[in-house]
């Protein structure tokens, strides 16, 4: 693997752990519907960027 994709796959990890474990804290201390919202939300948004991830996206000076 190189540099670059461990680096973004760390910080995917991260986001993934946080939003779960505040959605726990969510469900515990505000509330079931707070923490299913946000926990759908991100879920959403990961549905998303799972889309968009194998697409290659490149600027117009990289194509000259």
């Amino acid at each position: 693997m190189s540099k670059k994709h461990v680096s973004s796959s760390t910080i995917l990890f991260s986001f993934v752990l946080v939003s779960v474990l505040a959605s726990i804290g969510l469900i515990l201390f505000e509330g079931m519907h707070a923490g299913i919202l946000f926990f759908a939300g991100y879920l959403v948004v990961a549905a998303i960027g799972s889309t968009f991830k194998d697409k290659r996206y490149s600027s117009r000076r990289a194509l000259g």
